[in-house]
């Protein structure tokens, strides 16, 4: 097996693992050795979530797509919330503009934050 760039990747995995539900770890973990920032960065921006939406559930899953062969995976933050539609957008839009614009400008890297309603 490689040599992980992160350091002490299964440490970094398990405490992804209570801020997150992962879809799928070996694609996260190969996706965070990638962008070895990432990591460091999940945690602060589920305490920013936590900030605007509490406890709800954040869902990490990587996306591409599979008719791109060079297409890059995105990291997908999903918030799973039982809010408003208006109210989450709002808050969504106050997590942007009041924290996560700025960060994701400093990161450079390929994250998306995003709402899911249940």
């Amino acid at each position: 097996m490689a040599q992980s760039t992160l350091k002490q990747p299964q440490a970094v995995m398990s405490e992804l693992r209570r801020d997150y539900q992962l879809d799928d770890e070996d694609e996260i973990l190969t996706f965070l050795e990638r962008h070895p920032t990432v990591a460091p960065l999940l945690l602060d921006i589920r305490s920013n979530i936590r900030r605007f939406f509490g406890e709800d559930v954040v869902r990490l899953n990587l996306s591409y797509d599979p008719e791109w062969e060079n297409d890059q995976p995105e990291l997908f933050v999903n918030i799973q919330t039982r809010m408003s539609p208006q109210d989450a957008l709002m808050r969504l839009k106050a997590f942007d503009t009041e924290w996560w614009l700025k960060k994701l400008t400093e990161a450079k890297a390929p994250i998306v934050v995003s709402l899911h309603l249940i």
